[in-house]
């Protein structure tokens, strides 16, 4: 991974300078894609919550009109 990083490093400080003659010289290219061994989890995936959070929307509507 440390090598990835130094490579966009090294990607970069040669753009820099090119970037200030022509500022569109940075969008000609892509830049070098990440490989998915180097990704790392931000974090461990959760169930989604429950939207109507425990409540009843139908039972709800009945109670408030039913009188």
């Amino acid at each position: 991974m440390r090598a990835a990083l130094a490579a966009a490093r090294e990607d970069t400080a040669g753009m820099d300078a090119a970037s200030t003659a022509d500022p569109r010289s940075r969008f000609r290219t892509l830049p070098a894609g990440i490989r998915l061994e180097d990704t790392v989890e931000s974090h461990d995936p959760l169930p989604p919550a429950d939207p109507t959070m425990g409540r009843d929307p139908d039972q709800d509507f009945l109670l408030r009109n039913a009188g």
